[in-house]
């Protein structure tokens, strides 16, 4: 059975998603300080007057905060939990890469390898990534890319978090956002700090990014950002720790 206990997390995905995995951890008897490094702020742009042939959603957010979807649309999910927030909106029929939760694996799927005269909506937050739209393009399509929420940096950390930021043995980073907010949030005095911490992600991406940064923490890798998959990287980390190694 899989134990947490004694393992102190810091949990950095923005709400409501990371007070889930925060309630998952503690279950398990890691001991968690929720520190989300991005808030979600809900706005609408770029809703073109065409309606769409395809619809892609880049994340839970971008599926809570979209305008109603389009049911004549094939709708596409990028990862298990982007899929399983447009199931709890009524949207069965949604291809997706359980493997993976990132665009490569979306863009290696069978249904998009030929998409000439095909218009692709993708349901976003400003300023993420451009490979779905720039490949798509490639390949013939027309894009619009639909701007429904936008990441804010939340203030820096108080002296309580700061104090426990300093104990805890890992910190939970999903994406190059979360990290790139972390670092103004804790500032230049603990930013020594953060680079000796263990730093778990669910993706090779997000361990380049992170490097590219210029940082090189010791990394952990999650086999995606589902819950399940961080609770097991974890347990994997602390049998490591509890064994000396």
């Amino acid at each position: 059975m899989i134990s947490l206990t004694g393992l102190k997390v810091v949990v950095t995905r923005p709400a409501p998603y990371g007070q889930t995995l925060s309630e998952h951890l503690q279950t398990f008897g890691a001991t968690v300080l929720y520190l989300p490094t991005i808030i979600i702020h809900p706005c609408l742009q770029n809703v073109p007057s065409t309606p769409p042939t395809d619809l892609i959603f880049t994340s839970q957010a971008a599926v809570q905060y979209a305008p109603p979807i389009l049911n004549t649309a094939q709708v596409y999910a990028i990862g298990p939990a982007t899929a399983a927030a447009l199931k709890e909106k009524g949207i069965a029929n949604v291809i997706t890469q359980p493997a993976g939760g990132d665009s490569e694996q979306l863009l290696s799927h069978t249904s998009l390898q030929s998409v000439s005269g095909r218009h692709f909506w993708i349901v976003a937050g400003r300023h993420g990534r451009a490979l779905l739209e720039t490949q798509l393009l490639a390949k013939g399509a027309t894009v619009n890319k639909v701007i429904v929420y936008e990441r804010r940096c939340p203030p820096s950390l108080d002296e309580e978090a700061s104090s426990a930021f300093l104990q805890a043995h890992v910190v939970v980073i999903t994406s190059v956002d979360a990290f790139r907010h972390l670092t103004h949030m804790i500032g230049p005095v603990l930013m020594p700090a953060l680079s000796q911490k263990i730093i778990c992600v669910p993706s090779p991406r997000v361990a380049a990014a992170i490097e590219r940064l210029g940082f090189i923490p010791q990394i952990i890798q999650a086999k995606s950002a589902q819950h399940q998959c961080i609770t097991e990287a974890l347990y994997v980390l602390s049998q490591q720790l509890n064994s000396g190694h």
